[in-house]
């Protein structure tokens, strides 16, 4: 695979991609709370100029508190203290988050992990409802348009959504049957009028015969939520082993990155990005970088803001997250940014001119912190030569 395309830009104008101090070296991390236990890897959900944060507090080895707060643009805590969604939750699950238009819908892993519940939050930070109520999918994702919020996930049929109405009230008392495929759901996001839900099928452990390594599919959604796809869009199915995938639209279309780990069973790989047309079809692969493990990516201020850990074989656990963004075909618009090292599980949510990056950071004690970094992109245009 050839390397990637040079940045596309407006001539005579410089894009490069900052944290709140005007700085792509100086960090200007916020923590979500202060904490005597570890804190799990945040999610973020967006309301314009504040968002809701949820993260885990925990208690024990397996288990603890799940929190939520909301912070404005910059991270900063707009509430005194975190409120409370449940106690006593598995830890190994990470929460979800979403925003429908009038409240945010905390959902989250019950018991052993064999059901989801949620909650809501009013946007005065507000917990609504006095006891969980069943989602009805588990491993859920959730995205939302302008007259519907879809959590997909897991059902013992197949791939799976329930539908919201902006006021939180849950539409579908049955799931509404995306794929009755055997997969995963790596990710679903919300264009003006469609959403794509992007899943992973096949194995890539040694068994007999031969395994089919892991492919990318994807079916569409229309504007109230219900699916449109009968059989799947094959988005990354080549003799390579593909996987992490996530996706995001600036609007009509949508991109899809993911990590190609060609044929072998560990991580690292390229990360690449491929546009899915509103209609349905797939595109043309971009490659974003090297040496890729996980990868976050939202749409905010017209482009793709893109982070990932950047790690090698020799030494996984030294890894550097890092940062960019692109355009709708891929292409990268600036140079890549090292924002941090010694992190985990990075999250992006858009926010009024950027987005907002979670993630946890392990520090010399070996607890980890929920940390957040707001990221955006400064224009500068040449000043060229005097005459």
């Amino acid at each position: 695979m050839g390397a990637p395309r040079k940045p596309v830009g407006i001539a005579g104008v410089n894009a490069a991609l900052l944290d709140a101090s005007g700085s792509t070296v100086k960090a200007s991390d916020t923590q979500v709370a202060l904490s005597p236990s570890s804190q799990g890897a945040p999610v973020i959900a967006s309301a314009g100029a504040v968002s809701l944060v949820a993260w885990m507090d925990e208690k024990a080895t397996v288990r603890g508190d799940l929190l939520v707060r909301r912070v404005d643009s910059r991270g900063v805590a707009i509430d005194a203290a975190p409120a409370v969604i449940d106690t006593n939750v598995p830890a190994g699950y990470s929460p979800v988050v979403g925003f429908t238009g009038q409240v945010w819908i905390v959902a989250y892993t019950t018991g052993e992990g064999s059901r989801m519940s949620y909650r809501r939050v009013s946007t005065n930070g507000v917990v609504l409802d006095a006891t969980p109520k069943d989602l009805g999918v588990v491993y859920a994702l959730f995205a939302a348009n302008a007259k519907t919020s879809v959590f997909a996930g897991q059902t013992s049929n197949g791939i799976a959504a329930v539908r919201f109405t902006p006021a939180g009230e849950k539409i579908d008392a049955d799931p509404l049957l995306i794929t009755a495929r055997s997969g995963f759901l790596y990710s679903i996001a919300a264009a003006d009028d469609e959403f794509l839900a992007v899943w992973g099928e096949g194995s890539n452990w040694w068994q007999f015969p031969s395994p089919n390594y892991r492919d990318i599919y994807g079916a569409r959604l229309d504007g109230s939520g219900a699916p449109i796809d009968a059989a799947p869009i094959a988005i990354a199915t080549t003799k390579s082993d593909e996987g992490n995938a996530v996706v995001a639209s600036t609007g009509r279309d949508f991109l899809v990155a993911y990590i190609d780990f060609d044929t072998q069973l560990f991580s690292p790989g390229v990360l690449k990005a491929k546009r899915v047309l509103h209609e349905g079809v797939a595109g043309a692969e971009k490659v974003i970088a090297e040496s890729a493990e996980t990868v976050s990516m939202a749409a905010s201020s017209g482009r793709y803001f893109v982070v990932w850990d950047k790690v090698t074989l020799a030494n996984t656990r030294d890894a550097e997250m890092r940062a960019v963004t692109i355009d709708d075909d891929g292409n990268l618009l600036e140079t890549p940014s090292i924002l941090d090292r010694t992190e985990l599980q990075p999250r992006l949510a858009p926010v009024p001119g950027g987005v907002l990056l979670g993630y946890t950071k392990v520090f010399e004690a070996g607890a980890t912190r929920a940390i957040l970094r707001p990221l955006t992109v400064v224009m500068t245009r040449n000043r060229g030569t005097r005459h």
